[in-house]
């Protein structure tokens, strides 16, 4: 696992945070490269697992998780349903190369979509950006749902 950013603790609040979660490296490397490169902030993780310890420590908010669907020690789906007691509300994007995603549909936050693998940038930046402006429209959510930042814990 890896921190794309150095510094989470200043995150420009206007800049959308992104965690990707793939264990494929170089499908990894490529999903990271193409966002940061659009001008989003980026973490990453190599499986389900090594993300939940990164959100658990994480000083910043996650907007957006770009998640494979099948990886070992934890897959996507049970990731997304852990993510959600640590930070609720997270959109969650979920990728295969497996043609049936009908077990996507049910998936914690499976309502910001599915990108079916192979995918260019284009479909990557498209699906992002659809999410975000989806978040953007709706009202506000109770005090309650909202997370706010935690402090490190050295």
């Amino acid at each position: 696992m890896t921190d794309s950013k150095a510094d989470h603790s200043n995150s420009d609040t206007t800049t959308p945070v992104i965690l990707v979660v793939e264990d494929e490296k170089i499908v990894r490397t490529l999903l990271v490269q193409t966002l940061q490169e659009n001008g989003y902030s980026v973490l990453e993780a190599a499986d389900g697992q090594a993300a939940l310890e990164l959100c658990e420590r994480a000083d910043c908010t996650i907007d957006i998780v770009v998640t494979d669907i099948v990886m070992p020690r934890m897959s996507g789906p049970e990731f997304a349903a852990r993510l959600a007691s640590v930070i609720p509300g997270t959109k969650v994007i979920y990728m295969s190369a497996y043609a049936d995603n009908a077990s996507v549909r049910r998936a914690p936050g499976a309502e910001a979509g599915y990108l079916q693998k192979p995918f260019g940038p284009d479909a990557l930046l498209a699906r992002v950006r659809e999410v975000l402006a989806s978040a953007a429209t709706r009202p506000e959510a109770p005090a309650g749902e909202r997370r706010e930042p935690r402090s490190r814990s050295t």
